[in-house]
């Protein structure tokens, strides 16, 4: 195992009327741990810091759309932890259906560092086929896509696998989510994994 990253994805809409739309902050943070020295012991701690504000105005469709700013933060316990550094950029996210049981979210952005060493692509599209029984159960495709605009040689970098997911509502508005995935890299700048394994857990407030 060359690395762990765990991350927290807190995520809430606040209706906005006199905007006629919603505002969705959204927030990424990671907690990675990772091998930085010679011997085989890992070093944890809280990587960079990711902030979106998303603008998702009321539209009368089936497909829900926004797009804000992102802010990224230098919050890297130590050097090796971190990420994008210091930063901005432009986020964009979409959500609907495709059909009946086949559903579609997609969130991307680029980001800019502010020393102008970074320049970095991530699409995230996440398909989500509804199984119709049990209920509640999906086989999930849902991994980012990457490419590094400054990287020398190989910038790109593509997943391929997929997940299985089950999802409960509860009375008052409450919900869970879990899922499971396993993904490879047929495409992969300097630096990738050879393959991933990723566990995920969502609470839902009302």
């Amino acid at each position: 195992v060359r690395g762990y990253n765990f991350q927290l994805q807190p995520v809430w809409a606040f209706d906005a009327p006199a905007l006629k739309g919603s505002v969705i902050p959204r927030a990424v943070i990671p907690i990675n741990g990772r091998k930085l020295g010679p011997d085989e012991t890992y070093d944890w701690g809280v990587g960079d810091s990711i902030l979106q504000m998303f603008y998702a105005p009321y539209v009368n469709s089936a497909w829900k759309w926004g797009f804000g700013p992102q802010f990224s933060f230098d919050t890297a316990a130590k050097a090796g932890l971190g990420g994008l550094g210091n930063g901005i950029g432009l986020a964009g996210i979409l959500v609907g259906d495709i059909t009946p049981q086949l559903a579609f979210a997609g969130i991307v952005f680029n980001h800019w560092s502010y020393d102008g060493s970074v320049s970095f692509l991530n699409l995230q599209p996440m398909f989500f086929y509804n199984f119709a029984a049990p209920a509640g159960m999906y086989l999930t495709y849902n991994q980012p896509w990457n490419i590094n605009w400054k990287a020398d040689g190989d910038s790109v970098t593509i997943p391929l696998g997929l997940g299985l997911g089950q999802s409960w509502g509860f009375e008052g508005g409450w919900g869970l989510d879990v899922n499971l995935g396993a993904y490879g890299y047929p495409v992969a700048a300097a630096g990738t994994p050879d393959w991933t394994l990723k566990f995920g857990l969502s609470v839902i407030f009302p």
